[in-house]
């Protein structure tokens, strides 16, 4: 990883990358898991940088979602599986750790679901670099209308993990 941030797609190395990770894949066939690595884009990203702050919001004057300036995510919101790496939860502007994410953790899936900003900072940890694979909203409708049966399992998978972090919320905070 030369560069501080980059971006591409590579059919084989998010293959590889999505076999890293394949627990979170569970009940998907080798051919659904094959077309996942078509869709997906891969993020590396070193050094203690902020990766996003919220992502996505709607404009009250249009109604429409726009994604939130970041480095990641400049171009449209996405949902994102940490396969290499980890990446530490702040709140919004502050200091004050939510969450450090790992390997086969997800990013992003409480947006999906709720169709609601997250106010949250992810930071790569000082000299440690993190892979993500990102699954753009766009690239997850067009999937959705091409090969309904895989993009309902896709998003079942970001359902069931979103529930799950929520469950570990409310574990805390009781």
């Amino acid at each position: 990883m030369a560069d501080d941030f980059t971006r591409y797609k590579d059919v084989e190395e998010a293959t590889t990358w999505i076999a890293a990770v394949e627990d979170t894949f569970l009940g998907f066939s080798t051919v659904e898991l094959e077309v996942l690595a078509e869709e997906v884009t891969i993020h590396k990203q070193n050094r203690l940088t902020m990766i996003q702050t919220n992502f996505f919001m709607e404009s009250k004057a249009t109604k429409k979602r726009n994604a939130m300036p970041g480095i990641i995510n400049r171009l449209e919101p996405w949902v994102g599986i940490i396969c290499d790496g980890m990446v530490v939860c702040t709140g919004e502007g502050t200091v004050q750790r939510i969450a450090e994410l790992k390997v086969g953790d997800m990013v992003g899936v409480m947006s999906l679901v709720s169709e609601q900003p997250e106010h949250i900072d992810l930071k790569v940890p000082g000299g440690k670099g993190v892979v993500l694979l990102a699954f753009t909203y766009n690239a997850l409708h067009d999937l959705n209308n091409r090969l309904p049966d895989l993009g309902l399992k896709l998003y079942q998978l970001f359902g069931r993990t979103a529930y799950s972090y929520l469950e570990t919320m409310l574990v805390r905070i009781s």
